[in-house]
């Protein structure tokens, strides 16, 4: 008795010793951390970009505060005494600009407040795809009318807003942005459109002729005065930068936290123009088939028509849902090179691709609670952009195949990034493959399809060749 007594009290001061240390060890860090000099030195994508300004010359980067339950929801930064001055300022600029603009119309009219009294602030970002479109629409959305349309009930407001998304398999960025943005515009007396643009043809991505696509089939349905073009890994920090158009163009995604908050001049991320400015400057490019070089070519465009409004920094503050690098949307090589060349053929002409030229067909529209979407195939021989690998028809069979000697799997990637590396597998023949869950399995041949949720997709050639089980 007398032992275990002892070995009791052994353990007990052992384990009061490591709390002790743990305890040390945990202030040592939190002293570290808090001092000036504990900030991010290095940020390899901001080197890719080129050099990025600081959003306050005199003020240190400083880190955003994660909440301790749950990693996904990040509380940022409040805002400090000497920036709250040019929020007022901005938004004197707007009630002018607000009333300018409904000065000559009709006096009767109860116009909505200019800039509304309801707006947060700094909002709590939460990145986590952890709810169904029916919880979303219950908790953000049972006021707007399906095809994502609302406008605020007792006054009217000046402006509509057509917000067009690009999206292309990003459906969980697609639930966590219009369950952040919704609340948002409604806070703001926004007169919104949702328009999500969904590109089905060809697997390489052309976000430029999405966003073309997704203005001129939202013009079809919305007597829309706004666009705004929003990128759907993008979520506002701060409510109070008032998403609508001004006399300029205006670029709202300035300062990004992937980036440590510094500037980048470009036009892109989140932006609004004026449908007729968009029209005037014919759209984005055609050309810019992969990741990159669209936004800087759009900048070049509007640049020539106007000046771009960059958004005061203190409110221009975007956090990022982190993706992992799609198949269909890698770093375009020839991006610079498009860039240089439309600045060229620019330099003297107004002869641009864009709106005017894009051939496309609709193979759905759909009025979902939350936005309208819009799937489209882009003619790429009218464009001139020949594929560099052969397109193959598919038949859809039910089951997800798990045999051990599947060619490749991998996960975490979308439905056309599986079939793109299907179609372009080069050196082995590639039967079909399975999808579910963002889960791909590239298949070499026949396999035995367990009944859990997925679809497998077989080549229609390979289909055809299939003899029916007896």
């Amino acid at each position: 008795m007398a032992k275990i007594l002892q070995t009791k009290v052994v353990i007990i001061g052992r384990l009061c010793f490591c709390l002790g240390v743990l305890t040390v060890g945990l202030l040592v860090i939190v002293g570290i951390a808090s001092q000036p000099g504990f900030q991010k030195i290095e940020n390899r994508e901001s080197q890719q970009h080129g050099k990025l300004e600081s959003s306050s010359p005199n003020e240190k980067v400083t880190l955003r505060r994660p909440s301790t339950k749950n990693p996904h929801i990040v509380i940022p930064q409040p805002v400090k005494e000497a920036d709250k001055r040019a929020i007022v300022d901005y938004h004197r600029k707007e009630e002018t600009l607000c009333r300018q603009r409904i000065g000559n119309r009709t006096a009767e009219v109860n116009w909505c407040p200019c800039v509304p009294a309801d707006l947060q602030g700094r909002v709590t970002i939460n990145t986590a795809d952890d709810e169904t479109w029916s919880e979303i629409v219950e908790r953000v959305g049972t006021d707007v009318s399906s095809g994502g349309e609302w406008k605020p009930e007792g006054c009217v407001a000046y402006s509509r807003v057509a917000v067009v998304i690009p999206c292309r398999d990003r459906e969980s960025h697609l639930r966590v942005l219009l369950r952040h943005l919704v609340p948002i515009l409604k806070r703001q007396m926004v007169h919104f459109r949702i328009f999500v643009a969904d590109q089905r043809f060809p697997m390489i991505f052309n976000k430029a002729a999405t966003m073309d696509i997704g203005f001129l089939e939202a013009a079809k349905r919305f007597p829309f005065d706004c666009v705004i073009f929003h990128d759907v890994d993008l979520l506002l920090e701060d409510d109070r930068a008032l998403l609508r158009c001004g006399p300029h163009p205006r670029h709202y995604a300035r300062a990004l936290d992937k980036f440590d908050y510094g500037l980048y001049p470009t036009f892109g991320g989140v932006v609004s123009l004026t449908a007729d400015m968009f029209r005037r400057a014919n759209g984005y490019s055609l050309q810019y088939f992969g990741w990159g070089g669209e936004d800087d070519d759009m900048w070049r465009r509007v640049k020539k028509l106007s000046e771009i409004h960059g958004m005061p920094a203190v409110v221009s503050r975007y956090s990022t849902i982190f993706h992992v690098e799609d198949a269909t949307n890698l770093r375009n090589p020839k991006r610079h090179a498009l860039i240089a060349d439309g600045s060229r053929r620019s330099e003297n002409s107004t002869d641009t691709d864009g709106i005017s030229d894009v051939v496309y067909d609709i193979n759905d529209v759909q009025l979902r609670p939350l936005f309208t979407r819009i799937e489209a195939d882009i003619n790429v021989t009218a464009l001139g952009f020949r594929l560099e690998h052969k397109v193959h028809r598919y038949q859809k069979v039910s089951g997800f195949c798990h045999d051990p000697d599947v060619a490749a799997f991998t996960s975490g990637i979308s439905w056309a990034s599986c079939r793109f590396l299907c179609d372009s597998t080069v050196g082995q023949t590639c039967f079909g493959f399975s999808y579910a869950a963002r889960n791909c399995a590239i298949l070499r041949t026949v396999c035995n399809l367990s009944p859990m949720t997925g679809w497998t997709y077989v080549k229609e050639e390979e289909f055809r060749s299939l003899k029916p089980s007896s």
